[in-house]
């Protein structure tokens, strides 16, 4: 599976969360972040972290640590923010996003997997602790529905949420195969 074909599913810019032209700004000086995330599932549910602080949900997952293969920075990531052991089923789509307000150009690896084994305690850092990532776990057919109504405030946020969305649309009408 990881010699796979990637597909980029989304190009996210500022005008996609809302930044107004006047406002936008441009660079060709980005930092590159890259980073492991996707979908965890468990019994027809979808691991999402409630950010509490914010009030809205994001997927699993974080950097690349250097020199990390991209599958175990996921498993890695997975692991440490819902203290599950997972299995990849599919490893194909890409993210790609343009945060020109700090500069950053990050792109994200994006995974399906099937939580596996026996749970441990999370291990969140302090900026996830602060934030209030509260692990839940979300049926695949309400997922949708929650994700629609939060709109965070955030300028990164709201980048996240896009992002996460549009993940979980990708993979809304594959879910089935996974779930077998």
């Amino acid at each position: 599976m990881r010699n796979s074909t990637r597909i980029i599913i989304c190009q996210i810019t500022e005008d996609d969360i809302g930044v107004k032209k006047p406002d936008q700004i441009e660079t060709t000086n980005y930092q590159l972040r890259t980073a492991a995330r996707g979908l965890l599932i468990k019994d027809r549910k979808i691991a999402l972290l409630n950010v509490t602080t914010k009030k809205y949900h994001k997927l699993p997952g974080g950097g690349i640590e250097k020199g990390e293969l991209i599958h175990l920075g996921f498993k890695r990531e997975v692991k440490e923010e819902t203290g599950w052991d997972c299995e990849i089923v599919d490893d194909k789509p890409v993210t790609i996003e343009y945060r020109n307000r700090i500069n950053v150009l990050q792109i994200s690896y994006i995974f399906a997997a099937k939580a596996i084994g026996t749970p441990s305690e999370q291990k969140l850092d302090e900026g996830e602790i602060k934030d209030g990532h509260d692990l839940e776990w979300i049926s695949i057919e309400k997922v949708e529905d929650l994700l629609s109504k939060e709109n965070p405030d955030d300028y990164e946020d709201k980048f996240i949420h896009l992002r996460d969305f549009t993940i979980f649309r990708y993979y809304k009408d594959k879910l089935k195969d996974f779930t077998h």
